[in-house]
């Protein structure tokens, strides 16, 4: 037996849910905190001074079991900003977010399914964390952009309650095809919920991502981008800008 646990979602401060943790053990004692999973999963020392541990459940267990709590998660939580953020948990778990929001756009909550068979999708794209845009949302007369997709992007919140190399360590979870990408932008698609939402878009698109183009080349992260107005004035945030590659 590898443990028992059930996914979570993360921060409850909004929603007044209680912050639970999980326990990793090694030998029957403890040896760190999980967060995104509460229970207990087994696991074993990967460091000679024994101060770093990782589950001993495999990616493909893992990921199994991730593509399950997604189907269960909905018995917890209704409110869609949280169902979104234990998506982005399944995600990095290597699950199947199925049925789970991934994004807000438009006015709906959609998941990865909902945003594939969108109509009309623009050739432009801006993904737009939460914090970045909900300020502006309470201010009269804002008018936002037909083509901005809110949802929780901007970074990966660590699994493991150790230091980053656990976290690079477990689960080893790879996605055939993207091995010519970067490793940070292999991880920006491996873990991040943003790539969730960018492999729907693609595929709505009818187009796919490990194609001969560079999709890297299609990314902007990092710079201010419009996301909409207040009045005649401009209102620009930081976000990450998907642009419809050309092909030809």
């Amino acid at each position: 037996m590898i443990g028992r646990a059930c996914l979570i979602a993360r921060h409850m401060s909004k929603h007044k849910y209680p912050d639970l943790v999980g326990t990793l053990t090694v030998g029957g004692l403890y040896a760190g905190a999980m967060s995104g999973i509460t229970g207990i999963l087994t696991g074993k020392v990967i460091r000679t001074s024994r101060d770093e541990a990782i589950p001993y459940a495999s990616a493909e267990t893992i990921s199994e079991w991730a593509s399950e709590q997604a189907k269960l998660v909905p018995n917890l939580y209704r409110e869609p900003e949280v169902l979104m953020e234990c998506a982005q948990f399944i995600c990095m778990l290597g699950g199947d977010t199925g049925d789970l929001p991934i994004a807000y756009y438009q006015g709906k909550w959609m998941s990865f399914s909902d945003l594939q068979a969108a109509k009309n999708l623009p050739d432009e794209i801006c993904l737009v964390d939460p914090y970045m845009i909900e300020e502006y949302e309470q201010i009269e007369g804002f008018r936002p952009l037909p083509n901005i997709i809110v949802g929780e992007y901007s970074g990966i919140p660590e699994i493991l309650g150790f230091n980053r190399f656990s976290n690079r360590e477990w689960p080893k979870l790879n996605k055939p095809g993207y091995e010519h990408f970067s490793l940070s932008f292999r991880r920006f698609f491996i873990f991040n919920l943003s790539g969730r939402v960018i492999e729907a878009i693609f595929q709505n698109w009818k187009l796919e991502l490990a194609d001969q183009y560079s999709l890297e080349d299609d990314i902007a992260e990092g710079d201010k981008t419009l996301i909409g107005y207040i009045g005649n004035s401009p209102v620009k945030v930081f976000g990450t800008v998907i642009r419809k590659p050309n092909k030809s």
